[in-house]
């Protein structure tokens, strides 16, 4: 409830001529005593109003020393400074920003104190001591306890100029900015046609909205900083990255994080279809998407529920031994939309979106009746459709109790990283910040042994990288973090010795490996299936680094891309489970203490239909339950290894 306006000195002005009346009515009766008497009061009233008046105006506009995120579509999140309340679904960039000079890199990403040019390369000797039992203030947590409603700014269905075709077609009438371009504080950049504007916000915001005069009618987009109130200025760069900057201080508060290549020319448009913001690259006649937004139909999407199906009733598999089984999953699914590869088959649940709890919970469901302890989740970013659909589907799951969940990096995997460059290392951080403040404190979140477990994607492709900068990394988390790094491969990554963040001098650069798929087109034989190709290109593989490093192995039931040129690998139920038997029973090194780690096998995978490794059923009842069913007899009955 409102409290009602405190009075200021022109409201009693107001209030006293109105009742001039009055007071003239009574004037003989009063005379000179009532009008001093009134005075007085006036007086009074005034010097009481003004002052709390004031009081109320400065408690409200107090600068914050840091930005803080509200959990919008790019670079969302709650401060770490500030209380969190029990609403926001999701919690992402940490608030804090690098020191900048004039002449700092555009591009780089904002850090916290704990920099890792200032970090110790020393392990650090202290850590939280396992999981918080409860959320402290200086860290927000995600609650994933009510469904995220369907905009952050609670406009619905916002339609700014309705598109002229149900297609899209770019021309420069689209055009908001070319490289280079500036978006400045009170002057928006408007589109007429489209009724759409980029706006800067005194508090550092960057907004997509309608209107063309300044005002949001309603808010397509935004990047979620919320800064002190300042001039802030977003500049589109010529590498086609978007990044936001303090102009008093030239310090970069936000960053799209899409750095393009040089060579090429960089302009952002309007969608009108999709409602969403697109960086090209190229020119308005030859063009291809750098990076976008999240169209307004993926950001707000409708959850009616899914088609009745027969579920069997699922029980628990249970486990004789201590055998970890984790599942690659992928919540990367629109629903009814699947047509952007060819697929050999479809999910028994039809052509589902991953942004659904209902689609979560039917998964979890099958899950434990498969013996999976834990979703391992590829995190590609704040910007990225996984992390929206994972925080809005299987978050808010009814039944997300029931599984574990582990966060696997893998921002920027498929280029080289060079660890020369101090920004890798920053970037890493800022990224891992993210990863903390959003899934650490989920009560679904997996530790072992009290120590919160993240995989790293492709860190065979990390040059330069060392375990000084591992220690740096846990002591800015704060969190003595299970880092699991996929390292093990073909060529070079073959041998410890020889692999890029493998063993130096007789120490492993990372305390855990993992593989997350063995499959490379050159090695597969004709006609041979998935199985045959394990045992034979990953097995020695795998039983090398067993035996120098604390491993962990992966399965694939079968490889099916719809890429053409990728031939395939088919599979069954025999297959899968003679690899779950072997990968199960791999070697330890002589130096290895019993109990020290969990027995941990990956799945690839739970549903990356794109590349055919699915074990979750299909409609075609191709092979059922069938996988699912195999995993779960193995896990009761345990592998079965030869002495």
């Amino acid at each position: 409830m409102n409290e009602p306006p405190l009075p200021v000195p022109e409201q009693i002005a107001d209030v006293k001529d109105a009742s001039g009346g009055t007071f003239q009515s009574r004037r003989r009766a009063h005379g000179i005593a009532a009008i001093a008497a009134f005075a007085l009061i006036v007086i009074l009233v005034v010097s009481i109003a003004v002052p709390v008046s004031n009081n109320r105006k400065k408690s409200s506009t107090v600068s914050l020393e840091k930005g803080t995120f509200d959990g919008s579509t790019i670079g969302g999140g709650l401060d770490t400074t500030t209380t969190p309340s029990s609403s926001p679904t999701k919690i992402r960039v940490p608030s804090a920003s690098p020191s900048a000079s004039p002449s700092a890199s555009p591009t780089q990403a904002p850090t916290d104190s704990a920099s890792p040019s200032s970090g110790p390369s020393a392990q650090p000797s202290a850590f939280p001591s396992g999981k918080p039992s409860s959320t402290p203030s200086s860290v927000p947590t995600a609650s994933p306890s009510s469904t995220p409603t369907s905009s952050p700014t609670s406009i619905n269905d916002v339609i700014c100029v309705p598109p002229e075709a149900p297609t899209f077609a770019l021309t420069n009438d689209n055009v908001f900015l070319w490289e280079s371009a500036n978006v400045f504080l009170d002057k928006p950049i408007a589109l007429e046609k489209f009724g759409v504007q980029l706006k800067q916000e005194l508090d550092g915001n960057l907004i997509l909205c309608c209107g063309t005069d300044g005002e949001c009618k309603g808010k397509l987009w935004e990047t979620g900083f919320h800064g002190p109130e300042t001039e802030y200025i977003t500049t589109m760069q010529n590498d086609g990255n978007f990044v936001t900057r303090n102009r008093a201080t030239n310090q970069v508060v936000w960053t799209a994080f899409h750095a393009g290549t040089g060579g090429q020319y960089y302009f952002a448009a309007y969608d009108a279809v999709q409602q969403r913001l697109v960086v090209y690259k190229g020119s308005v006649q030859n063009p291809s998407i750098h990076w976008a937004t999240y169209s307004y139909s993926q950001t707000h999407p409708p959850t009616p529920p899914l088609p009745p199906q027969a579920s069997p009733s699922v029980s628990p598999a249970p486990a004789a031994s201590n055998l970890m089984v984790l599942a690659h999953y992928y919540p990367w699914y629109i629903r009814g939309d699947w047509s952007r590869h060819g697929y050999p088959t479809e999910p028994l649940l039809g052509k589902y979106g991953t942004d659904s709890p209902i689609t979560s919970e039917i998964h979890n469901e099958w899950g434990q009746r498969a013996g999976v302890d834990a979703w391992v989740i590829s995190w590609a970013g704040v910007d990225s459709m996984v992390e929206e659909h994972f925080s809005w589907g299987m978050l808010n799951a009814r039944n997300i109790d029931k599984m574990k969940i582990m966060m696997m990096y893998a921002v920027d995997s498929v280029d080289t990283a060079d660890f020369n460059d101090p920004y890798q290392l920053e970037k890493l951080i800022f990224n891992m910040k993210v990863i903390r403040d959003s899934y650490f404190h989920h009560p679904s979140y997996l530790y072992v042994n009290d120590r919160p477990v993240v995989g790293i994607y492709l860190t065979r492709k990390w040059e330069n990288f060392n375990s000084g900068m591992l220690d740096k990394v846990k002591e800015a988390l704060g969190y003595d973090v299970l880092f699991i790094a996929d390292e093990p491969y073909y060529s070079r990554q073959r041998n410890t010795k020889d692999a890029r963040n493998g063993v130096r001098d007789g120490k492993p650069v990372f305390e855990t490996y993992m593989t997350y798929n063995m499959y490379t087109d050159p090695y597969v034989q004709q006609g041979e299936t998935a199985e045959e190709f394990m045992m034979r290109e990953a097995l020695p593989i795998y039983e090398h680094w067993s035996k120098e490093t604390v491993f962990f192995p992966n399965v694939i039931p079968a490889y099916e891309d719809f890429r053409p040129q990728n031939p395939h690998l088919p599979g069954d139920t025999a297959g899968f489970r003679a690899q779950l038997e072997t990968f199960s029973c791999l070697p330890r090194p002589d130096w290895y203490v019993e109990g020290s780690y969990p027995d941990m096998i990956f799945v690839t995978s739970w549903n990356e239909w794109w590349e055919g490794t699915q074990i979750e059923p299909d409609e075609k009842n191709e092979y059922g339950f069938g996988f699912i069913d195999e995993l779960a007899d193995f896990k009761k009955k345990g592998p079965i290894c030869k002495q």
